[in-house]
């Protein structure tokens, strides 16, 4: 069902965010980035965990908006970086430099991707698990070999 209105886009905010992520890769402060587009924060975040193959743990500010939308809503001007956290000072230094919110979230390591609201609980799941899955869907529908 395709309904409703495309999601808001600020200008001014989409282009902060994107001085701010360019700034800090040129400044080699950033270890990866992903945008959050499709499918949302946590489609982000096992991505990144998949293609790092490493895990993280994440924690969001407690919220009344539904649980589908914080981890799926596709709001504009988000990127996930990983930085070393000696670099988060400074990466929070080049966003207020441009203009852009930044938000620390979590830290990456171990192998499994956790996610939390407030105290609650929402994903947790080995990335090994996401892996296999993410690597295979595509090629089994197409009746495709699976690359290792």
């Amino acid at each position: 069902l395709t309904a409703g209105d495309a999601p808001h886009l600020d200008l001014d905010e989409e282009i902060a965010v994107q001085q701010t992520v360019l700034a800090a890769i040129r400044a080699g402060l950033v270890r990866s980035a992903h945008d959050v587009s499709d499918g949302g924060l946590a489609v982000s975040l096992a991505e990144s965990c998949i293609h790092g193959s490493v895990g993280a743990g994440v924690t969001l500010p407690a919220t009344d908006a539904r649980l589908d939308a914080v981890l799926f809503g596709e709001a504009q001007s988000r990127v996930v970086l990983s930085l070393a956290p000696e670099d988060v000072a400074a990466v929070e230094a080049l966003a207020a430099e441009h203009g852009a919110q930044a938000t620390r979230i979590g830290t990456v390591g171990g192998d499994v991707l956790r996610i939390e609201i407030g105290d609650t609980p929402v994903v947790r799941v080995a990335v090994d698990a996401l892996a296999g899955p993410f690597h295979r869907t595509l090629p089994e529908a197409m009746d495709a070999p699976v690359a290792a």
